[in-house]
């Protein structure tokens, strides 16, 4: 079985290489190579099914590596733009978590209650939360102490301060779900920032790009360059 697995993971090897050959370049030749691999593999298949075999590879490859960035705004009402509403994004990226949700912001106000209750109830349901905030003071917000007070297995509140800089802050606002989809925003979780403020930011569609903010907030957590408050 071992020696199956090892197998199947050198051919896969041939052949992603020769798949990205061929993105990179644009070449077409370079797909005979990985059709010569596979007849070696499944000699009994015929040259159509093969190609249809690597076709099929190739789609999937390209599925999992395809990447969509849109434009994100807030903006005043009456402004007519094909950017995507800051806070319908957000309420959308937590809709759609089904496994973490990473999220940070220099500052969340009352107006975002909706939205955070939104995360709580997905860290009830199993879905891993972890919040970075800048200088977390659980008495100054109604809605920070609603975390505070749902804090559990599943939400994780990261506070940032810098001993050796007062003016240093966490000034992010990102929010990443699930290692597959990741906004970057101008926009604080705030009246302003996400209703009359002129905000810009991208959804980025990406696990590689998801999977490396995700790596860098782990980084940060190791490091201990944020403090983990509960």
């Amino acid at each position: 079985m071992w020696d199956r697995d090892l197998k199947a993971q050198i051919l896969a090897n041939f052949i992603i290489t020769d798949i990205e050959k061929l993105v990179a370049n644009n070449d077409p030749n370079a797909m005979q190579h990985p059709l010569d691999v596979l007849h070696e593999t499944f000699p009994n298949l015929s040259d159509g099914e093969l190609v249809d075999l690597l076709n099929l590879i190739a789609h999937v490859y390209n599925m999992k590596h395809t990447e969509k960035v849109d434009l994100v705004a807030t903006l005043p009402s009456h402004y007519k733009t094909q950017a995507l509403p800051t806070i319908s994004v957000i309420s959308d990226l937590i809709n759609s978590a089904m496994q973490i949700i990473i999220i940070t912001g220099y500052s969340i106000s009352d107006y975002a209650e909706d939205l955070l209750l939104k995360i709580i109830d997905k860290s009830r349901s199993g879905v891993m939360v972890k919040i970075f905030v800048n200088r977390f003071e659980p008495s100054e917000s109604p809605i920070i102490n609603k975390l505070d007070l749902y804090k559990g297995r599943y939400l994780e509140i990261y506070n940032y301060v810098d001993r050796e800089d007062d003016m240093a802050a966490l000034h992010a606002k990102t929010i990443s779900v699930d290692d597959t989809k990741s906004l970057i925003t101008s926009a604080n979780l705030s009246f302003h920032g996400l209703e009359k403020n002129i905000e810009l930011g991208c959804l980025i569609d990406s696990s590689d790009y998801a999977k490396k903010l995700h790596l860098l907030f782990s980084d940060l957590i190791e490091t201990r360059k944020v403090k983990k408050v509960y």
